[in-house]
């Protein structure tokens, strides 16, 4: 009896290379590997819905899920990843604590996107730093964003903005 062949997408790390790879095998199923970046996994899985298997976030699925999308999550979290660790800002831009956030700009590739998520939810419940009281500007596009292709909108009554297109919110390698 032939396998069944399963198209699965995901960034690379090292819980499903072995299975990308082959070394580790599902009795009756044959992968066929694409490794993609988190973000692209999830908007190509969102818009074009065009692997059996793959990588989504998990506020991405939810509201996937709530607006009527056709998928099915299984337990597995590929990513292991502590969101508390994972703020950085300017050593230069005053703040010293949490709750000097308030007021400020907030940048995020993504407003919906689970880190982002984790993050308001520690800024708020162990920094009272609610998400009403900062400026959120989010770097993907609508056409290329998560909530582009779940119809998201944020909540009303927070402060969200776009970057301008010529502009991102990290620094590349060669501009350090």
């Amino acid at each position: 009896m032939p396998k069944l062949r399963l198209s699965f997408i995901s960034a690379f790390n090292e819980r499903v290379d072995p299975l990308m790879k082959g070394a580790v095998e599902a009795e009756g199923i044959e992968i066929v590997p694409t490794y993609s970046h988190p973000s692209e996994t999830f908007w190509r899985q969102l818009k074009f819905q065009e692997f059996e298997v793959g990588e989504m976030s998990m506020s991405s699925y939810l509201i996937a899920r709530e607006r009527g999308f056709d998928i099915i999550a299984l337990p597995v979290f590929p990513s292991r990843r502590l969101f508390h660790t994972e703020l950085s800002y300017n050593t230069d831009c005053g703040i010293k604590k949490p709750e000097d956030l308030l007021g400020k700009r907030i940048g995020v590739g993504e407003y919906q996107q689970t880190a982002a998520l984790w993050q308001r939810g520690f800024l708020e419940h162990d920094f009272g730093v609610s998400q009403y009281k900062v400026h959120w500007y989010m770097e993907r596009t609508e056409e290329l964003s998560h909530g582009g292709q779940t119809g998201f909108t944020p909540p009303q009554g927070i402060s969200f903005q776009r970057i301008p297109t010529d502009k991102k919110l990290g620094i590349d390698a060669g501009e350090r």
